[in-house]
């Protein structure tokens, strides 16, 4: 059964209430799937930037269409996890250009 959940959260066509629901899970294999996938919704992103994990704040840091103000708190973590995973997949973004004068 879980691995079926990890299948329809990488599924590009998985609804948003599903997605928001996996959010919400007690497994953190899940809660990253979740976090990169394309049509997470700004206020599920906004939710998962607090995640307890740094596993899923990194993933949710990768995640293509991370909305600003997700960038902007993920960008204030002090995992280097997640610092190394927004700086790798937003390398346009002002947190590389901080990361440098460090």
């Amino acid at each position: 059964m879980f691995g079926s959940k990890i299948k329809e959260a990488r599924n590009p066509y998985t609804n948003y209430v599903t997605l928001r629901e996996y959010a919400e899970s007690k497994s953190v294999k899940l809660r990253a799937t979740v976090a990169i996938h394309p049509n997470l919704q700004t206020h599920v992103m906004e939710k998962m930037v607090k995640d307890e994990s740094e596993k899923v704040r990194a993933a949710l840091a990768s995640n293509p269409k991370l909305s600003l103000k997700a960038w902007n708190v993920l960008n204030e973590d002090q995992s280097p996890l997640v610092k190394t995973s927004l700086l790798e997949h937003h390398p346009e973004a002002p947190a590389k250009k901080d990361a440098r004068q460090h």
